[in-house]
Formats: C-alpha cells, structure tokens, sequence
C-alpha cells in the first residue's frame, strides 16, 4: 500500500484531481498505459514567454532542462532562446539521442505540444517495442501566469528472447524502477523550465 501511495503521489506531482483525470490530447495514441503521469507547475511568464523553451528542447538541440550528465551526453541545457529551434512543425522529429526521437503529432503555438513515439527502443534489448505519447498543454491563469501540464503515457512490450523480458514480473518491476526515475527528470526539467521563462519575463521588465 504504501508503495502504491507513493507511486500515486509521484505520477501526479503538482496536479489537481481535475487534470490527472481529465482526458487530454494524446491519450488515445497509448489507451492502456503501464506507465502514466500528469503533473503540473504554476510559471510566473505568459504562455509566448514559456513556448519558445518548449519547441527548442531535443538532444543536439537546447536539451532537456533536466540533469544534462543524463539525458543530453553532459552538454548542458540552453539557457536563452535559440532563433534557428523555433521552427518546429508537425512531422518533425526531435531527437532523443542517435537515431532516436519523438515525432511531433500535434502543435499550436503557446498552448499545446504532442510528441509520440513507437518503435524499438535503441540499445534496450530487453524491450521489443515502446509505445509513448509525451503532452505539455500552457493554459494561461491570468496576464502574466501560466499553467503548465505535463503527461507521459508508455507502453513497453517486452522482448521475451531475453533473460529480463522473460521475467514474469517485468511489468510490476518496469513501474517500480522506470516510475521514481521518471520523477525526478521530469520535476526537474518543469522546474527548469520554469526558472528560465520566468527569468525571460522579470529581465526585459
């Protein structure tokens, strides 16, 4: 029960019950979800403040804004705007590492980016298959705030050629390893987010 609690608690960090429970675009790219969050962070910027942060993330682009040693090969996240990364249109793909991405699904500028992915995940033998959808929605809360949501669902299909995918409790151990680790990328790539939109906003006024 507890580790259920603390599952439940992480997977919806900084969300109100209405927005971990309300359908949002995405959701029917990956209808049964292994592994699903929502979370949610308040942003001292309006939405055309925080938007241009979000189109340009990408490995070999601006990165991710969480823990570079990670997800980005020690470079280190961008810390302005980069004009040449505000192109960004459906179809496009934005790099997760070599030969690897998410595909832009869906795009309205200052309020809504829906990537996916569904394929092999390179270098995991493990897992034969990964099916994923990543969602981050601004909704403006006045002039100068903005609400930023942030949701993931993936399904793994595991690769029962090798040892770990022939374990039978792969599933239950996916959530409890892949859930925690999750986390703390995604707090921290909002938080930092949010540090550098609000910067952008406070320095020109």
């Amino acid at each position: 029960m507890a580790g259920m609690r603390v599952r439940h608690r992480i997977s919806r960090w900084g969300a109100t019950d209405e927005e971990a429970t309300r359908s949002l675009a995405g959701d029917e790219t990956v209808s049964n979800p292994g592994i699903a969050s929502t979370r949610a962070i308040d942003i001292h910027a309006p939405a055309h403040v925080v938007w241009p942060w979000l189109v340009q993330m990408g490995w070999k682009r601006a990165g991710w804004y969480s823990y570079d040693v990670i997800d980005s090969g020690r470079t280190p996240s961008a810390e302005s705007i980069i004009p040449r990364l505000q192109s960004l249109q459906v179809g496009d793909l934005v790099p997760e590492g070599p030969e690897v991405g998410w595909t832009v699904r869906a795009l309205e500028p200052n309020h809504l980016l829906l990537l996916d992915t569904h394929g092999p995940m390179k270098g995991v033998e493990s897992v034969q298959r990964r099916d994923s959808s990543w969602l981050f929605l601004l909704t403006d809360i006045d002039t100068e705030h903005t609400r930023l949501v942030e949701r993931s669902r993936t399904t793994l299909t595991m690769n029962h050629a090798t040892l770990v995918g022939k374990l039978p409790a792969t599933r239950l151990s996916t959530l409890l390893i892949l859930a925690p680790g999750d986390f703390v990328m995604a707090r921290r790539q909002m938080l930092g987010i949010k540090r550098r939109a609000e910067r952008s906003w406070y320095r020109p006024r």
